[in-house]
């Protein structure tokens, strides 16, 4: 069935809907009065454009969200129960885009700044010996003098910078002056402009910052130290900027840094903002301690960790596990025995680097706030590498005693456990170099500068030895090939932890700590594909899922692999793309350039060649729904598409579709694809694609299984129009729509009607209701298609029927129709389409979505609930048969009291529970829930109530509508349960939102979730209204009363499947199946005839009656479930008869049960058991070969007072418990004992 969601807001107009109503909506100008043609200015070709474009956006987000329901929510009559926001989990639906930049920042100018003085401490300095002395790696005494070696430091500190950002431009300030580093500041400043500045602070040559926010630097003839001012270095540089502070005190800064001052350019009188969004610093410890001091460190271990971090950690590694490298591999040679390049992850050093990569991304990951990680990790290349980096200095900052500290501060993360998965890689890799080397280990150009030799204490007391060295060092000579070495197993193993929590950890809302080491995993060729499918695995949880998977980083990642040509890769990436287009639209756009548009394309036709296995399929729809995505609204998407032939792939894929509800999916989005390809384009540019392809989807408009794609069909048809095309064909589709079971389909044929008077047909249609509300005018097909639009504005579903009425008023009155609240009926009503609209399907649903996840994990709501109802049913199946034991023991012992033999077995029916039913003044129609100990009530005023039959209490109640209900049918009672009612109108409708498994509940949990008219009420002399009878097996309903025929509808196709005359002057009272021969209808009249249908039978006349013995209304007919060949029918006057249910004759015996009328009948369909009632105020238990049990007459108490006149029965499908209902309004339970 159809589900939809009754509206919130009684001021809407039109309610939330399905999203193709979406994708017709007009923008709120586009219904106009028809006006002569005539050429438009430039004032109404821009308002034209603009509303184009509007509309193409409205679209675009309508066509996403139904992609969104129906990809991360699969199920048949799902109920969507507004959750709260933590527990909505990853398939939350109203998760909005957060992944996208701002603005795109880089830092694109960076000043070295050195204040070194070598030779000369500064007076604040500690004076320890040895001390840590190197800079950049360097020896500053090893040059020939001290300004070589000051150079020599600076060019290394560039090269360091280089290898995370090459391409920003580099100025060196050594031991500079006030001026000069105000002047080189402002200079970069005005370089750069708007993108970012790095400030590198070395202070090791000047002394401490000061409390006032001062750094020192010198004077021209270096004799005095100068103070400058933070504020005034910040004024100068301006934001955005990058403040690395190396040197000691450093944290005595930050506050200065975070106060507020004057934004450049603004007024006096406005207040002062403060930078600290757009100032950054990285200081490396507090106010009140100093830099590690410890000789075998350099002296800028700082900027070492910022710049050249795996040399500090190895360097950390073997310190702290100096067994590691077996001996061989000491502090000082460690690095250089790790062979490779940092750059290329195919030898040691660089899988190393990789490694680290991952591993500080994944820890910012998983404690920054996303919005800061985006900003810092993902924003700007160089500031990312800075942080991944300065979570190294934190650790090993740490382990000296120091407190490393940044703007924005971040939380601690030096003991974060996934430091001990580096601390395994290194250990790793270390172990494999150490076996592999027999000696001392050969030397690999690394990612340090190479060092000069140690200078002797004379040399550095006294004056320096000249080694002649030159900037040739910092030059890399490309090393010789690496031998091969075995990878690490880090990636891999972490692959197998994500696994396992997309397994088993999946319906925890914590997002997965692995997901950034799946990003760079995606750089791995080994590993690529794995990667591409644990991402496509975890994207398909939902919308939430979508959004942390951007945040992390993936995008430019499948964006560039869509340019590869590995068929293996071509799969996973149709799913993620599914996925991202189905979160956020706007991606679309990035798919514009180098081909990727085309490739979807490209896949589609190969996969239009291939065999229809499962996979294939779901690939087949996820492409289709992409390039419906990129087609709709953009003409250039739609040129390039056609361009390639699309429409023939489309065309030829819905010829060679089995037409089956297995690919029900695959067809819908074909047709929603077909009808974005040819949406808003010139027909001569189309034609091709108009001419077969359009025959296609008008047979599947009126004739296909599925209701959804009946709905797409008719969505793409109006998509299909050209301007004044004849009406003739669209008539007749919409003559075949208007009476479909289906509301959806309902409602698309308003809005194609809609489409038609957009089309040029306004006019035609409005002059109809100008002569007399569309009087007859014979066959015109105009005045055929206002007399639909008239039904469908009475349509029985509400939401129907109120979008019928906009599109009335939107033709008559010239009014704009309402969407207010269309994208979120949209993303909910569609999506439930999409999964499934049939009460059959809920028999054999299966999934792979989250949903079917949590329902495999007990420990879930939802897999509570299917446990829950699994034991349920089998303990009532287990209850049933023991009840049917104890019957037939009872009956057995009976047997032998008729014989003479003493049994002490009776079994009788005793009252168990009264209740009344307040505001009724009888009870017209009842059902037990076969599972649930909830009774059906309805009265004469077509209340319907639930009440719990155990302890008499009333769990919800509603009305059915403002006619009297006839008949009511518990479906899909073994899961979701919805409850069927059909009044005199003819009318069903179907409730859901009951909720029995979760107690009591409020009056607003129920809603309509479809409705549709069942049978064509025509008058007779006595009427019975809609009586029907609902088959589980098949999944049909079988309806008849006051109507010339029986009508089949088939639930899972919501489509009438045949109607058969009655040939009767009487209205039909009751309607049954045979247990065993469900294509055998028995229908009982008002005149006393019984009749039974064969729906197997193709001939004109496949009815066939039983002889006409019974002389007044048939109150009940049916088949014992063990006895399924006799059928027991019985009337008003009070007599039973048996027939043979094979052959329709006469009958096999009679029972004159009771003397006054028999206004009430039930037959127990396990056991055989009858209940007749009377007006006489009794109610008679008796089996079905005549024997009676007992008679009630009195409510049981002391004073129990006489029943009232039975107006209904109602045996429990299993148990052996009955219900009787009155003209009092009193109902009382019965249970055998």
């Amino acid at each position: 069935m159809s589900t939809f969601e009754t509206p919130v807001r009684p001021d809407v107009q039109v309610p939330r809907g399905d999203i193709l109503a979406a994708l017709r909506a007009p923008p709120p100008s586009a219904v106009r009065a028809a006006t002569p043609p005539h050429r438009p200015t430039k004032a109404q070709e821009l308002e034209i454009e603009q509303e184009r474009q509007a509309q193409a956006l409205r679209e675009l987000d309508a066509l996403r969200l139904v992609f969104r329901g129906a990809h991360h929510r699969r199920g048949a009559f799902d109920e969507e129960e507004a959750q709260p926001e933590e527990e909505a989990g990853w398939a939350d639906l109203s998760v909005e885009p957060t992944w996208r930049l701002r603005e795109r920042m880089k830092t694109v100018s960076v000043a070295l700044v050195l204040c070194l003085n070598i030779g000369t401490d500064p007076p604040d300095a500690v004076a320890a010996s040895p001390r840590a002395r190197r800079e950049c790696w360097l020896e500053p005494f090893a040059g020939p003098s001290r300004q070589k070696a000051l150079e020599t430091i600076g060019a290394a500190l560039q090269a360091q910078y280089e290898r995370w950002q090459s391409r920003a431009r580099y100025r060196q300030l050594l031991d500079p002056t006030a001026d000069e580093l105000r002047r080189l500041c402002a200079a970069l400043r005005r370089s750069a402009r708007s993108d970012r500045v790095l400030v590198h602070l070395n202070g090791h040559g000047v002394p401490r910052p000061t409390a006032n926010g001062e750094v020192w630097v010198f004077n021209k003839n270096y004799t005095q130290y100068i103070p400058l001012s933070v504020y005034e270095l910040r004024a100068v540089v301006q934001a955005p900027a990058v403040f690395v502070l190396d040197c000691s005190g450093a944290g005595i800064l930050l506050p200065h840094f975070r106060a507020a001052m004057p934004r450049p350019n603004d007024d006096d009188e406005k207040p002062q903002t403060p930078l600290k969004d757009d100032c950054i610093v990285l200081a490396p410890c507090a106010a009140d301690e100093t830099l590690p001091s410890d000789p075998r460190l350099p002296a800028d271990l700082f900027t070492a960790c910022l710049t050249t971090p795996i040399s500090v950690a190895l360097r950390d590694f073997v310190r702290r596990h100096p067994d590691s490298a077996r001996g061989r591999l000491d502090e000082e040679t460690v690095e250089a025995g790790v062979p490779g390049r940092l750059g290329d992850r195919k030898t040691p050093l660089g899988e190393l680097n990789w490694i680290f990569t991952a591993v500080t991304d994944t820890i910012a990951w998983n404690v920054l706030p996303a919005r800061l990680f985006q900003r810092l990790f993902r924003e700007d290349l160089l500031l990312a590498s800075l942080f991944r980096n300065f979570l190294l200095a934190e650790r090993v900052f740490r382990r000296h005693g120091r407190t490393p500290a940044t703007i924005p501060a971040l939380p601690p993360t030096a003991d974060h456990p996934l430091w001990a998965a580096w601390d395994l890689a290194a250990e790793g890799c270390l172990a494999r170099l150490a076996s592999a080397q027999n000696a001392s280990p050969v030397k690999q150009p690394s990612e340090t500068p190479e060092k000069a030799p140690e200078p002797s204490p004379k040399e550095t007391e006294d004056q320096p030895r000249v080694h002649h060295r030159s900037l040739r060092v910092l030059a890399r000579v490309p090393p010789a090939p690496p031998e091969p070495t075995e990878p690490s197993p880090f990636f891999e193993e972490q692959l197998t932890a994500f696994e396992v929590w997309l397994r088993f950890g999946a319906g925890a809302v914590a997002k997965p700590e692995q997901l950034p080491v799946v990003l760079q995993v995606l750089l791995s060729q080994a590993h690529r594909v794995r990667a591409l499918v644990l991402l496509r695995r975890f994207l398909e949880l939902g919308p939430r899922a979508v959004d942390v998977a951007l945040c992390v980083g993936i995008f430019p990642y499948v964006l560039k692999l869509l340019q590869s040509p590995a068929p293996e890769l071509r799969r996973p990436l149709v799913a993620i793309w599914a996925a991202i287009l189905a979160f956020d639209g706007s991606c679309r756009s990035d798919l514009a350039r180098d081909g990727a548009r085309e490739a979807f394309v490209a896949h589609l036709t190969y996969l239009s060649r291939e065999d229809d296995s499962g996979e294939n399929t779901e690939q087949k729809r996820l492409a289709c729904f992409i390039l419906a995505t990129v087609c709709r609204g953009e003409p250039s998407a739609r040129d390039a598409c056609l361009t390639k032939r699309l429409d023939a792939v489309l065309l030829d894929l819905l010829r060679n579709d089995e037409g089956t509800l297995t690919t029900s999916h695959l067809r819908r989005w074909l047709l929603l694809c077909s009808g974005a390809l040819v949406d808003g384009a010139a027909p001569e540019a189309t034609q091709d694609a108009r001419g077969p392809l359009k025959e296609e989807v008008i047979r599947l408009a009126l004739a296909d299984a599925d209701p959804c794609c009946r709905a797409c069909a008719l969505d793409t048809v109006g998509s299909m129009l050209c301007v004044d095309e004849d009406v003739t064909e669209c008539a007749s589709i919409l003559k075949t729509a208007c009476r479909d079971g289906s509301a959806f389909v309902r409602r698309e044929a308003a809005l194609l009607i809609h489409a038609l008077s957009k089309k040029g047909h306004q006019t035609a249609l409005k002059a109809l209701t100008e002569e007399g509300q569309g009087e007859s005018k014979g066959d015109d097909c105009y005045e055929s298609i206002f007399r639909i639009l008239q039904l469908l504005c009475k349509d029985p579903f509400a939401p129907t029927a109120e979008t019928a009425r906009s599109v009335l008023d939107a033709i008559t009155q010239d009014t704009p129709m309402t969407r207010e609240g269309a994208r979120q009926w949209a993303s909910k009503r569609f999506g439930l389409s999409l999964r499934s609209t049939s009460v059959a399907a809920a028999f054999s649903q299966s999934s792979t979505s989250l949903e079917e996840l949590l329902e495999m994990d007990p420990l879930s709501s939802d897999g509570e609930m299917r446990l829950y109802r699994r034991h349920r049913n089998r303990y009532c199946l287990r209850e049933a048969s023991a009840s049917r034991r104890r019957a037939k023991e009872a009956l057995a012992a009976r047997e032998q009291e008729k014989r003479g033999a003493p049994s002490t077995q009776v079994l009788r029916f005793a009252q168990t529970k009264t209740f009344e039913n307040v505001g009724a003044e009888m009870t017209s129609v009842m059902r037990f829930h076969p599972f649930e100990s909830v009774l059906a009530v309805v009265d004469e005023r077509s209340g319907v109530s639930l009440w719990d039959s155990n302890d008499g209490a009333a769990v919800a109640r509603w009305n059915n509508g403002d006619l009297r209900t006839t008949s009511i049918e518990w479906v899909n009672a073994h899961a979701s349960s919805l409850l069927l009612a059909g009044d005199v109108d003819g009318v069903v409708r179907v409730w859901g939102g009951l909720g029995l498994e979760q107690g009591p509940y409020e009056e607003r949990s129920v809603r309509v979730v479809s409705a549709f008219r069942a049978i064509d009420v025509v008058s007779f002399q006595k009427s019975a209204g809609l009586v029907c009878s609902w088959s589980a097996r098949e999944a049909h309903l079988y309806c008849a009363g006051d109507a010339n025929s029986l009508v089949s509808w088939d639930l899972e196709r919501e489509c009438s499947v045949r109607a058969m005359a009655t040939d009767t002057d009487a209205c039909a009272t009751v309607v049954t199946t045979l247990p065993l021969q469900p294509h055998r209808v028995t229908l009982g009249f008002a005149d006393g005839q019984l009749k039974v249908f064969d729906l197997r039978d193709r001939a004109t006349r496949p009815c066939q009656s039983y002889a006409h013995e019974h002389s007044s209304w048939i109150v009940h007919a049916d088949a014992h479930k063990h006895s399924p060949s006799e059928l027991c029918s019985g009337c008003v006057a009070g007599d039973l008869k048996f027939w043979d249910a094979r052959i329709a004759g006469v009958s096999n015996r009679t029972l004159d049960v009771q003397n006054s009328a028999m206004t009430a009948l039930s037959a127990h369909a396990e056991a055989p058991l009858l209940a007749s009632g009377s007006h006489n105020q009794f109610v008679k238990f008796m089996l079905r070969d005549g024997d009676q049990l007992n008679i009630v007459r009195y409510h049981d108490g002391v004073f129990g007072q006489r029943i009232g006149p039975v107006a209904s029965l109602a045996f429990h499908p299993t148990k052996l418990v009955a219900a009787a209902g009155s003209t009092d309004a009193v109902v009382g339970i019965y249970a055998a004992s």
